[in-house]
């Protein structure tokens, strides 16, 4: 697999180009293990088998997590738009030029963490204090940047970017599987040692300050809202993270203006409000939100903070909603607009300009996955009701699904290569940044060339 344009760490790939994952330090060895711990349902039983039969899962999970992203979200939707667009203006020969800067605008807000991020050099839980600011990068727009202190020295900055959304969204999902499979194992000893294990891995992963893009925002909740169990904490984020992924146009626009007014920076709180008003930006609405749902609990009085809480824990999508509504009365219309018309425009409209592959993978995929996803987490899903293509091993072993469209990965991948490798020559060749609107000055526009 190639991977320019693709979330990767040390166990796992997902390439935005192409839509498919990698499954590292697995070879074809494993292809009867891993095949099994995805078909057939878990043991209710320890065995030692059972750990590593959990951990292919919830591996697994984490890279289909952003491939739901892609295919089940406006967000995933608008940059899968304009990845074909962009496709097929290669392919027809046409000028690059308008797609390549526009499908920059997602593409940037993937890619700035790499730029932007400042490494310090003791760990993240170091930090007596986490304070935030705003500034307006010049390639890559408004950046809400997270300073992690100790005392009065900031060792560490974070920015505030769609990588950070996604990730947070993969690594929740990620510890639901292990939650879920370990309340669903008998009483033993070996599951009180697991479930201990879960919670120490999650306190070493917020602690390392090289895995920041996948914990800050996780951080950022728990700091809040200390007293949420893990498993509570783990789908408020991944609830919170679909929310962010999935607001409507409409949505962004009329939240934008709160949003403008909350920041001090009179010029990076316009920058961002009218990237708001494009559907950019995103990262702002997790941020924000939590910020809110925090003062508005610190806020209220003893009954209204308790019913809050309870929401939060038991039901928080209708915790962010009734938050949203409480913030502006119109906001449930964009919320019923987008579900009964919006979503439903941009699949067709995406499936209309893609390939024959492609189409086929949305229309099975899409709809299905969408519905499923909208009532609980990934982690916490079947994955026999899931539509998902195989995905590889590090040495190219194909893996199937349980249940997902009848597309031969090797054969997709070979049968766009040539595509997929002009786009990434493209990305390469052309510094990727975004054009956006600052206040009281001209629009930043980065014009892109045309490849000879």
């Amino acid at each position: 697999m190639r991977k320019l344009l693709s979330t990767t760490d040390s166990l796992g790939a997902y390439d935005f180009i192409s839509n498919l994952i990698e499954l590292k330090h697995y070879t074809a060895g494993a292809k009867k293990f891993i095949e099994e711990a995805l078909r057939d349902p878990l043991p209710t039983s320890w065995s030692d088998a059972w750990p590593a039969k959990v951990n292919i899962r919830s591996l697994v999970i984490h890279e289909l997590t952003h491939f739901t992203d892609c295919t089940t979200t406006l967000w995933g939707l608008e940059l899968t738009y304009r990845k074909f667009r962009l496709m097929n203006a290669i392919s027809d020969g046409h000028s690059t030029n308008d797609p390549l800067s526009v499908f920059f605008i997602n593409i940037s807000e993937l890619t700035s963490h790499a730029d932007l991020v400042v490494v310090g050099d003791r760990p993240l839980s170091d930090a007596t204090s986490m304070v935030h600011r705003v500034e307006i990068h010049k390639k890559f727009g408004p950046v809400i940047y997270v300073d992690f202190k100790c005392g009065e020295a900031v060792f560490h900055t974070v920015p505030l970017s769609m990588l950070a959304v996604i990730e947070a969204n993969a690594y929740a999902n990620e510890i639901l599987v292990k939650i879920k499979a370990c309340e669903e194992l008998q009483e033993c000893q070996e599951k009180t040692q697991y479930a201990r294990k879960v919670e120490r891995d999650f306190e070493a992963i917020l602690a390392d300050r090289e895995q920041s893009e996948y914990t800050v925002l996780l951080r950022l909740s728990r700091t809040h809202f200390p007293t949420l169990s893990l498993k509570e904490l783990l789908i408020f984020v991944s609830t919170l993270c679909r929310f962010t992924l999935d607001l409507s146009d409409p949505a962004c626009s009329v939240i934008s203006n709160i949003i403008e007014r909350s920041i001090t920076n009179r010029a990076g709180g316009s920058t961002i409000s009218q990237d708001l008003r494009r559907s950019s930006s995103r990262a702002v609405i997790f941020f924000k939100t939590v910020l809110f749902l925090y003062g508005w609990m610190t806020h209220s009085n003893y009954s209204t903070r308790t019913n809050i809480m309870r929401l939060l824990q038991t039901e928080p999508k209708r915790a962010i909603s009734k938050l949203w509504n409480y913030l502006h009365s119109s906001f449930s219309l964009t919320e019923d607009i987008s579900e009964l018309f919006i979503f439903e425009s941009m699949l067709s409209a995406t499936i209309n300009i893609a390939k024959e592959t492609d189409k086929n993978i949305l229309e099975c995929c899409s709809r299905q996955n969408r519905a499923l996803i909208n009532e609980n987490p990934l982690g916490l899903c079947d994955l026999d009701k899931l539509q998902f293509l195989g995905f590889f091993l590090d040495d190219g072993t194909e893996i199937e699904m349980p249940s997902g469209p009848n597309i031969n990965i090797s054969g997709y991948l070979d049968g766009r290569l040539d595509i997929i490798s002009k786009v990434e020559l493209m990305c390469r060749r052309e510094l990727i940044k975004k054009f956006f609107l600052e206040l009281d000055g001209p629009i930043q526009y980065f014009p892109i060339n045309d490849p000879d």
